[in-house]
């Protein structure tokens, strides 16, 4: 026993001696002492009491957050100096006081963060240079993007000036930079009507930007506590503003009035302060939200908003915070109304082996929306090491909508002179024989819909700083409730043909009410420890949630009387529902009631690899363990059951980041890899027909297993931004174990579809895409931009021919192929551009033929300062398609926009015109194929017109102090 004490004794010892002579590091934050935000590129050296560096060279760290400087190689404990300079800024000294501490760290925070003051400077007599203006530069993990290097027409939006910027895409409001998704777009470092970038896109004037940047931001809770940032954080996009328009009320305003009532109105306002502020804005308008095509040109594909929209929409933000940092309150509350007019034409064909169908569908849809939501975020921070969140929000919904549908399958594929020619003859008192012998059905829907919803929940935080250093312990917990009411009253005329030959008709109304609600709750706690040395880093976080769901699901179903109650409206029905009661389909009509208890346990590893205190190389791992209890209340006509099923899913998770170069943050590897499961609905165990849909069938499918999937993602980007070099490449794989499909069943005779959920397995994608941005000569005026993807698609389902013992198996490979090429130069106000785009896909598999189409562009567009302060840009592109089915689309449309502006009271007034879609060519076409058949589909979109506006604005700055 004595020698096992002398052995505890000496590793005890032992520990001690390696303890003391471990280096110690200094982390901290150094802030500008008015605004309170981080100050970046200081100049630190540690000292001891008599001015003898021991630590020299030391930089604040570019990258946003807090701490954001790290002192390392400090020999042991004691007294010292940090200095801290930077030009602007006066010199400070502040004393460090290191204390030794037998824990397993050997890191040391400081109390309060280093504030620093800036020098009285004297303005001196402004020279006027002229050089070209570089357009982006890297500063650490920061992308900064000068707002002044980007040539815009006078009235443009934030979203032309982030449409501009090298390696970034905007999509239908989404923000991607090379590659990867923009989390949230930010204002001056702080969230902006959070959750809904697309506000700051459409209103946010882009004269008032300097800089944009791209970078990974901690989140709020770490940056509170003063946790070291490690690894990859969610992306987001930080607008900063022009020093003139940070402080002090800006203002403007832009109306306008076109050709064809087209008209457009908004307004913007904002007011800054240090630690406030406050932005309201209105926009009212009948010409679409997205009235430009994308970064690289395109307009098909999904750029074109589908239909006309007259919307009217406001909000207001606000922020409002303290200098220490000690609490931050953030607002929001946006609403919009708006009318949607949409006209779409389907040409759609089934693969059979034995023959295809041939379907032809035409949609008019009317819909006004009402929408409100508010938002509240709060965070306290009382002291430090503490941190408390809770951020409730409320949404509200209305919608009122009806449509007219027209529908017809073939056996054969027709020829058409116009859209539309064939349904407009079927539906005609004679319709022609050129159709009607190779019809099977044709089918008429008048639809009357009303319905709201009402969501609301909140999330509450609470964190704090554990035993030492960066560990952390949190509690969180989550409230969200929804309740929808939906009503439908839909109108079939459908009639029967087989050979041309007229076999019967089918006339009936249906009203059917859909009342849903829903409530979850959860609780998470975790404890996150790290252990760290120079080189190393490692982060555990073992936790627990259990989390409960509730829902509620009540579909009353009645198929009226064609002749007695065929011209009732929703309101009508919907107040004389006892009086339904005869008309009840209980075979359609169900109730149901799910709850689903989950225990979730789960580690989190993470491991860094540091070099010269920069990241080199960043492990995530992931192990969670998700143990479900669902159970089913279900009532559907004699049924009348009660289901129980347990899950147990095990999905990791696993994120790789590698700098080959630990000082370069421009050059880095990216390896993702996630494994997910699902289950099949637990209704689907329950054996029922529902036919609600006329000449629509869906069964179901007790023997159905659970799906798997296992998605692959890599990337390699690399910069220099010396020369204006950037580009990146992109690999992924998706593998479908057990995907569920539905298995189509087709009847001949009637045109009757019946589906069935199956599982299959086969279906896998892979695709890569590869972008570069680089300038073409030394004084950096051009630049060739590229955008190239490419994906091949392996599809597997199950078709099925009048009512055939077997379903069988169908297979497609569809492979696609796009490239953009956009080719610009600037300078000195001038812009010119060459754009280009090409997409190719083909499909083939063994029961259809080879499907090959193209879509392909290319144009021109330039913008120019005119003398009297006129300014003038405009686009022209060609858009092209080939190899659709239907002969109607495959066209060559010319399209042709201008703005025209001039300005004066030194830039404050702005007048405008605008022409879009000059030519009337303008057309939205969407292309899909998959292993069941292939859809064409066309919309309605914006009309040509022209608009004359006005903008004003308005800056006024605080006055300044003597």
């Amino acid at each position: 026993m004595k020698k096992y004490r002398i052995a505890f004794l000496f590793a005890l010892c032992s520990s001690t001696v390696s303890a003391q002579q471990t280096p110690y590091q200094l982390w901290g934050a150094v802030r500008d002492a008015f605004t309170r935000e981080s100050i970046r590129d200081v100049h630190l050296t540690l000292m001891t009491p008599d001015s003898v560096e021991i630590v020299k060279d030391v930089s604040v760290g570019s990258t946003p957050g807090s701490p954001n400087f790290t002192v390392t190689d400090i020999p042991g404990s004691g007294t010292y100096i940090l200095r801290c300079e930077k030009e602007g800024y006066t010199t400070i000294d502040t004393p460090v006081k290191l204390k030794y501490s037998r824990l397993r760290q050997t890191r040391v925070f400081l109390d309060k963060d280093i504030l620093m003051t800036k020098e009285m400077t004297r303005k001196l007599k402004e020279v006027e240079v002229k050089a070209t203006l570089v357009k982006m530069v890297m500063k650490g993990d920061t992308m900064v993007y000068n707002a002044a290097a980007f040539q815009l027409a006078q009235g443009s939006m934030l979203d032309e000036l982030v449409r501009q910027l090298p390696g970034v895409r905007l999509e239908n409001g989404q923000i991607t930079v090379n590659g990867r998704f923009v989390s949230s777009l930010m204002l001056n470092g702080e969230d902006f009507f959070k959750g809904n970038p697309k506000i700051a896109l459409d209103n946010l004037p882009a004269y008032m930007v300097d800089k944009v940047k791209v970078y990974e931001r901690q989140n709020d809770r770490d940056r509170a506590l003063g946790i070291k940032k490690m690894g990859e954080e969610p992306l987001v996009m930080d607008v900063n503003l022009k020093k003139q328009y940070s402080i002090g009320w800006i203002a403007n305003a832009d109306a306008g009035y076109g050709t064809d009532d087209r008209y457009g109105a908004r307004f913007f306002g904002l007011r800054f302060s240090p630690q406030t502020r406050l932005s309201l804005y209105g926009n009212f308008n009948n010409i679409n939200d997205m009235r430009t095509s994308d970064t690289y040109g395109n307009w098909n594909g999904g750029s074109v908003p589908e239909g006309t929209t007259d919307r009217q929409s406001g909000g207001m933000d606000l922020l409002v915070k303290d200098k220490e940092g000690q609490y931050k309150l953030t607002g929001t509350l946006t609403a919009y109304h708006q009318k949607e007019e949409k006209d779409m034409q389907r040409l759609s064909t089934t693969f059979f082996s034995n023959g295809d169908i041939y379907n032809r569908t035409s949609n008019s849809f009317r819909n006004r929306q009402w929408y409100i939501n508010p938002y509240i975020d709060l965070q306290l921070t009382p002291k430090k090491g503490l941190f408390f969140r809770i951020n409730p929000y409320a949404r509200y919904q209305n919608n009122q909508g009806n449509a007219l549908t027209r529908s017809a399958d073939f056996t054969e594929n027709i020829y058409e002179h116009y859209k539309g020619e064939a349904l407009d003859s079927l539906f005609a008192p004679n319709a022609s024989e050129v159709y009607t012998r190779i019809l099977v059905n044709r089918l008429m829907n008048s639809q009357e819909s009303k319905a709201y919803q009402f969501s609301t929940g909140s999330s509450i935080e609470l964190s704090t700083k554990g035993v030492t250093g960066n560990d952390r312990f949190t509690i969180r917990g989550n409230y969200n409730y929804n309740k929808n009411r939906n009503r439908d009253l839909q109108r079939y005329d459908a009639s029967y043909w087989n050979h041309g030959s007229h076999t019967g008709n089918q006339r009936t109304a249906q009203y059917g009410e859909n009342h849903y609600k829903n409530a979850y709750y959860d609780l998470l706690g975790e404890y996150s420890l790290e252990l760290a040395n120079k080189n190393m880093v490692w982060r555990i976080t073992p936790g627990y949630m259990i989390d409960y769901a509730y829902q509620n699901t009540s579909r009353p179903f009645y198929t009226l009387d064609a002749n007695g109650m065929w011209e009732y409206d929703v309101d009508q029905l919907s107040s004389m529902k006892d009086g339904l009661t005869q008309y009840i389909d209980l075979q359609n009509s169900f109730y149901s009631t799910r709850r689903t208890w989950a225990h979730n346990a789960f580690v989190n590893l993470q491991y860094s690899i540091l070099e010269n205190n920069n990241e080199k190389l960043w492990l995530y791992v992931r192990f969670p363990m998700r143990m479900a209890t669902e159970k089913l209340d279900y009532q559907r006509e004699r049924t009348d059951t009660l289901l129980r099923r347990h899950l147990n899913f095990f999905e990791p998770d696993l994120k790789l980041k590698y700098y080959p170069k630990a000082e370069n943050r421009d050059i880095f590897f990216i390896l993702n890899y996630r494994l997910t499961h699902s289950a099949p609905d637990l209704s689907y165990n329950i054996n029922y027909r529902d036919d609600a849909t006329p000449l629509v069938v869906r069964l179901t499918n007790p023997g159905l297993k659970n799906a798997h999937n296992h998605n692959l993602y890599t990337s390699y980007n690399w910069g220099d931004w010396k020369k204006q070099r950037f580009f990146y490449t992109a690999l992924y794989y998706n593998l479908r174990l057990n995907a569920l499909a539905q298995s189509l069943t087709y009847d001949r005779m009637t045109g009757i579809r019946t589906y069935r959920p199956e599982n299959v397995n086969g279906n896998w994608n892979i695709g890569g895409t590869f972008s570069t941005t680089t300038a073409l000569d030394k004084e950096k005026l051009f630049t060739l931009v590229t955008y190239t993807n490419w994906g091949y698609n392996h599809s597997v389902d199950f078709l099925n021919l009048d009512d055939a013992e077997h379903s069988i198996r169908n297979t497609v490979n569809n492979t696609t192929l796009g490239e953009s090429l956009n080719c610009e130069f600037r300078k000195n106000g001038y812009f010119a551009g060459l754009r280009g785009n090409f997409n190719w896909s083909r499909a083939k598999g063994a029961n259809i033929r080879t499907i090959e189409s193209y879509n392909y562009s290319y144009g021109i567009t330039g913008k120019a300062p005119l003398p009297w302060n006129l300014e003038v840009s405009a686009d022209l592109m060609m858009y092209s398609r080939r190899g659709y089915e239907s002969n109607l689309l495959n066209t060559d449309e010319l399209v042709c926009n201008m703005h025209l502006s001039k300005s004066v009271l030194r830039g404050n007034l702005v007048f405008m015109i605008d022409g879009f879609d000059l030519f009337k060519q303008l057309s939205n076409v969407r292309y899909n194929v998959n292993a069941q058949g292939q859809t064409e589909t066309y919309y309605n979109v914006m009309p040509r017109y022209f608009m004359f506006h006005v903008m004003y604005k308005l800056n006024r700055e605080p006055k300044k102090k003597n």
